[in-house]
């Protein structure tokens, strides 16, 4: 059996911590990823601009806002997605807690998770192309999402379910 060794954990602990993993620019990106860039913040009270990330409670909590289309949240470490050996494979793993930042909201229609990120609007020059991993059960994709590797199901994205 292969050991497992994380390549990045964070627990939304340590507040002063947070803006020093997370940013709204993909590392090598030239701006900001998204058609609003995302707000960080570590503050309870509503941001003054959206979309936001807070980082509260031990938990990270997406704040929908801004223009209609794509926000990103990138971790400013880069991962080099291939295995050290050929054969063996990455996982990556997020416990979604929950669908609406607030009991009276209505829940989110949409969550995905993007991997292997490196160019928001295609304007790189560096080859491949990012991954999007999403739990979007209307069948309909992003603009300028080329091809679906992998449907999340009939179910969608669901909170994981607390103990």
């Amino acid at each position: 059996m292969t050991l497992k060794r994380s390549r990045f954990a964070d627990d939304f602990n340590d507040t002063q911590h947070f803006s020093e993993q997370w940013t709204n620019t993909i590392p090598g990106d030239d701006g900001p990823a998204g058609v609003s860039a995302v707000t960080l913040t570590t503050n309870e009270a509503p941001p003054e601009t959206l979309p936001a990330a807070l980082s509260s409670e031990g938990r990270l909590k997406i704040i929908e806002g801004g223009l209609a289309g794509d926000k990103w949240l990138s971790t400013k470490q880069t991962f080099d997605w291939t295995p050290d050996v050929e054969g063996q494979w990455i996982q990556v793993s997020f416990a979604l807690l929950d669908t609406k930042v607030h009991d009276a909201e209505t829940p989110a229609a949409r969550i995905a998770y993007g991997i292997a990120l490196h160019d928001f609007d295609n304007s790189s020059t560096t080859p491949g192309g990012n991954i999007l991993i999403d739990g979007n059960t209307t069948g309909r994709f992003p603009a300028g999402s080329r091809r679906v590797l992998a449907a999340k199901g009939e179910s969608g994205t669901c909170p994981h379910q607390r103990a």
